[in-house]
C-alpha cells in the first residue's frame, strides 16, 4: 500500500482486522480492492522493505540509491513501530513487529499499539 499511516495506533488485533476488512475508496485507495484482498504483512514481507544504509527511516527511495523522501514509492512512512502478522512461536500473546526507525526486529505484546502497512496478494 503506497500510504504508511492509514489507520493510526492499533493492537494488533485490530491491524489484523484493518488490513482484512480495506477496501477501496478508504485511505485513498482507487484500485477497486474489496475487503479480502488486502492483509497484514508477515515479517519476512516487512523486512524486505529495510535497507539498513538509512535510517529514520530504514527505507530507500525507489531507485534503491538514497533515503527515501516523502511521496517517493510510499507516503506518510512512520519511522517506528510495525506489526507484522506473525505471531511469536510458543508465545500466542505476542507478535513480530519491524521497527522502520533502524529495521530492529521485535516481538511485542499484542495489546501494544503500533501502526499498520497492509499488502495485497500472495504470501
Amino acid at each position: 500500500m503506497k500510504k504508511a499511516n492509514c489507520f493510526g495506533l492499533t493492537t494488533w488485533q485490530e491491524a489484523l482486522n484493518a488490513a482484512n476488512t480495506l477496501a477501496a475508496p478508504a485511505c485513498g485507495l482507487t484500485d477497486k480492492s474489496k475487503a479480502g484482498d488486502w492483509r497484514l504483512p508477515n515479517v519476512n514481507e516487512l523486512l524486505s522493505l529495510i535497507d539498513y544504509g538509512f535510517l529514520n527511516p530504514a527505507l530507500s527511495n525507489a531507485a534503491g540509491n538514497s533515503p527515501w523522501t516523502e511521496g517517493d514509492a510510499f507516503s506518510d512512512v512512520q519511522s517506528t513501530v510495525y506489526w507484522s502478522s506473525t505471531s511469536v512461536v510458543g508465545f500466542s500473546f505476542a507478535a513480530w513487529f519491524i521497527s522502520l526507525g533502524n529495521g530492529s526486529v521485535n516481538g511485542a505484546v499484542k495489546s501494544d499499539n503500533y501502526y499498520v502497512w497492509p499488502v495485497r496478494g500472495r504470501k
